[in-house]
């Protein structure tokens, strides 16, 4: 089975690190050094939200990341009452 990657980065444009043309990316590791819980939890919590993960490579290799602007989005959304 082929795994698709998805990692949106237009050709001939060379981002800071971090930071594409859609925007900045977080690690799951700083969400949850933010958020002071497991990187389990983070990514359960972001998951059941809808928030898609961007993901490169696979396995412990692999390389997990969200959309900064999207991660905002849902840490407004749970305050709101």
């Amino acid at each position: 089975m082929s795994r698709q990657l998805s990692w949106p980065e237009p050709p001939g444009l060379v981002p800071m690190k971090g930071e594409t043309a859609h925007g900045k990316y977080i690690s799951l590791k700083t969400l949850s050094d933010r958020w002071a819980c497991d990187r389990t939890t983070v990514r359960r919590n972001l998951e059941a939200a809808g928030v898609k993960a961007f993901c490169l490579g696979h396995g412990k290799h692999g390389i997990v990341r969200y959309l900064l602007k999207d991660v905002e989005d849902y840490e407004r959304r749970c305050r709101e009452p």
